[in-house]
Order: C-alpha cells, then structure tokens, then sequence
C-alpha cells in the first residue's frame, strides 16, 4: 500500500509514469488521507499520465471511514489494466455528499479488463465522471450501489459532462434509489457497444432501471435485460430518456424489463422497454417480454410522453399491456 502511494506520487513529480503492481496481490486500505474538496481518496489524487498495470491484483477499502480508490484531476489522464477496484464508498451526509464511489474523474480515464464490484456512492455508485473522457473496455461493473441519501443516482456510472465509451462491458447487479440503475447522464455523451445491462434496478419510483439519460446515449449491438424500474410511478425499465435526451439505438435486444409495481391499483407506470420524453431513433432493434406493471400502467414495450421516436427495421411483441404507447414515427 505505501509502495503504491510512493510511486503514484514520483510519477506525479516527473510528469507520468508506468506503474506494475505485483501479480495477484491485495491492497487493503483502512484509509484516504489525500483529501479535496472531492472528498477522500486511498491514494495519491492522478494529476499526470499514469498507467497501473494491475497484474491481477485487487484494491480494496477497508474501513469505517468513507473514501474512494482513485481521483483524476483535470487534464490528468489515468488508465488501469487487469485490476479489480472493491468495496470504495464516499462520504454522504447533510453537510456533503462525495461522488464516484471507486473513482472521480475530471481527466482521461481508460479501463481495461477492469472489475468494479461493491462500490458505494450517492452519485456514481463506481464512477463519477465530470468532464473529460472515459473509456472502458472488456470489463465488469457489479453490485454496485448508489444509496445514502434519498435522490441517489447512477448505481454504477454517473456521467456530468464527461464523453464516455464502453465496448464489451457487462453491468449487472447494480441498483439506485432514484434515476439510473446503472447509468445516469445528466450531461455529456455516452456510446455504449458489443455490451449487457442486466439485472440492475430502482427501488423509488425512479426513472430507468438501466439508465437514464439527460444527454446523448447511443447504443450498438448490446442487450439489456431484466433491468427494473420499480415503484408505482417507476417508468423505462431498461431506458428512460428524458425531455433533453437524445437516443439512438440500432441493433440491439431490449428483453425481460419491467417498470411499476406489479398489482398496485394506482400504479402509474410506463415503458417496460423504453420511456420516451426526448428524442429517439431505433433500428433494428428487438423490443420483447417487457412489462410496465399495474392498473394505470401504459406501454408494456414502448412508451411516448413527449418528444418524437422513431422506429424502423424493428420488431415490438409479446410486451404486457401492449406493446406500445403514444404518438410513434413507424410501425410498432
């Protein structure tokens, strides 16, 4: 752990570095000394081009104090290898509340063949990313949480600004309170490819249970599936995409998802598949076995509120109450 935080620190000083960790070790940190306005971090806050080839190693937070693994700064550039980053969890409270359970990111941020599992934030349960860029790649993002207070969003990425990349990374198992059971984009632009969004979920009433989306969210040969958007104002079991949201997805299986709460008289819920405020464009796309669930619940597969969507080349069946909802561009 000190040899880690020593040599962070020399690349900072001589303008990067590469940084080799020993193959299949353990980090354990009991605490995060390198404070900011961020919050705390187990290491040394990134404020250059540094590399860590991870070796299969694992870095873990141990400890009552809340801090996370890893902080980018702006113009700072960070890229992880074979590593496994676990158990991080910021500070929320009524004085503060510290994003980006595992990393904070203002820099550049690449990932590859990287596991994040059991991180905790108010906001980004994995990663916080205001600004800059992200990319992640043949990669895993798991129970990951977002909690701690009642708005918390993104169970695994928050995105503020930032211009994200994924491509062959699986997110399952990761939940949040409010919006974006494993992806919320307030503003910025995600481009999500070969990849799965799986079993992640909202447990308030949110929007999304894989993500919600305020930006530009593209989406390519990827599948998401038994994703939940629970409670019974729960709408976009898979995707909400909301009044500034632009959407495009082609070639891709949204399947298995559901939004509301089923058997509530009063449940409000839409959009099993997909809850549409935004702007839309789907192609080639396989929208099925989707559900928005209870007595007021609209568009078991699709469901426009607002905005325009349009559909083409694309199959929408066996969606429970209907397939579809609301004014739609093509056949549904």
């Amino acid at each position: 752990m000190a040899g880690l935080r020593s040599a962070i620190k020399a690349a900072n000083a001589h303008g990067g570095g590469q940084i080799t960790l020993a193959k299949k070790c353990t980090y354990t940190f009991t605490d995060g000394p390198y404070q900011d306005q961020a919050g705390g971090n187990a290491l040394p806050i990134i404020t250059s081009p540094i590399v860590i080839m991870g070796s299969q190693s694992t870095l873990i937070r141990q400890s009552q104090a809340p801090f996370r693994l890893f902080e980018v700064a702006a113009g700072a550039e960070l890229e992880v290898q074979d590593a496994t980053l676990k158990g991080g969890h910021t500070a929320s409270d009524e004085q503060q509340t510290d994003n980006g359970g595992a990393i904070f990111s203002l820099g550049r941020l690449v990932l590859r063949h990287v596991t994040l599992k059991g991180n905790v934030s108010a906001n980004g349960g994995a990663i916080e990313a205001d600004g800059g860029t992200v990319r992640i790649t043949d990669s895993t993002l798991a129970h990951n949480h977002a909690r701690d207070v009642p708005g918390a969003t993104a169970g695994a990425i928050a995105v503020g600004g930032a211009r994200v990349t994924l491509r062959r990374v699986t997110l399952a198992d990761n939940d949040a309170y409010a919006k974006g059971g494993a992806i919320a984009i307030f503003t910025g632009a995600v481009d999500i490819g070969e990849s799965t969004l799986a079993d992640n979920t909202l447990s308030i009433n949110g929007a999304g249970g894989a993500i919600f989306n305020y930006g530009r969210l593209t989406i390519d040969r990827t599948t998401l599936a038994d994703n939940e958007a629970n409670g019974y104002g729960g709408n976009g079991g898979a995707i909400a995409n909301y009044d500034r949201g632009e959407l495009t997805l082609t070639k891709s299986e949204i399947t298995g998802n559901s939004a509301g709460m089923k058997g509530s008289a009063v449940s409000r819920a839409f959009g099993g598949g997909i809850a549409n405020f935004g702007t839309a464009k789907l192609a080639k796309v396989q929208i099925t076995k989707n559900s928005a669930q209870g007595g007021k619940a609209k568009g078991g597969g699709i469901a426009v509120r607002a905005g325009v969507l349009a559909i083409a080349k694309s199959t929408v069946t066996h969606n429970s109450p209907n397939n579809c909802s609301g004014q739609i561009q093509g056949r549904c």
